[in-house]
């Protein structure tokens, strides 16, 4: 149970941990509902996590380690949505965009060293944000969104305006399913995300 986890009388394994992280995003509804005391419980799992991480180095040595396609089942960003538990969250991000948010990362993109995209479901409509990212340091990306496009499944986009966002994105844990990010927004505003792996 979780609270062995918490209160320290079972071991942090992670396995364990992961496994409290999706219960308590599946009972939070990725973070949407969460009380204090339960996202300070999340605070505490996601330490736990990072204090095994053993990729120290992902933004630079181990890059690829990224790449995918990855689930957001948790933030404390009060605008993120989230997908937790198979289900979809019903959150806002953007306007009428409630449901999945997928982040897409290729390391290997021609146009920038890195380069992430994430998306949203709502319906037969995608919101698909394009974000520029560039190595800060080992473990870590200065992010710059691009622009936010919104189009129908197949075919050309409905609408496409710039996004205003500047910050850096810390990965704190990684492995092969695992991510926990924190993010820090230029001029204030830091939040915890926590990923798995889609493919």
């Amino acid at each position: 149970p979780r609270q062995h986890l918490l209160l320290g009388s079972q071991p942090p394994h992670h396995l364990r941990v992961v496994q409290s992280i999706t219960g308590l995003a599946a009972e939070t509804k990725g973070g949407s509902t969460a009380s204090a005391e339960q996202a300070a419980e999340m605070e505490l799992l996601a330490g736990m996590l990072e204090q095994q991480n053993r990729c120290k180095e992902p933004a630079t040595t181990a890059p690829s380690l990224i790449d995918g396609e990855w689930d957001q089942v948790y933030t404390d960003n009060p605008v993120g949505i989230t997908l937790s538990n198979g289900k979809l969250m019903r959150r806002k991000l953007l306007g009428p965009f409630r449901g999945r948010v997928t982040q897409l990362v290729d390391t290997a993109a021609p146009s920038a060293q890195y380069r992430q995209r994430i998306q949203t479901w709502a319906g037969l409509l995608r919101g698909e944000l394009k974000v520029d990212v560039t190595a800060a340091g080992p473990s870590s990306w200065d992010v710059s969104f691009d622009c936010f496009t919104v189009s129908r499944l197949r075919r050309p986009p409905l609408r496409s305006r710039p996004a205003a966002y500047q910050g850096t994105w810390s990965h704190t844990y990684v492995d092969a399913d695992t991510r926990v990010m924190r993010t820090a927004k230029k001029g204030g505003g830091q939040f915890l995300f926590i990923l798995r792996r889609r493919r």
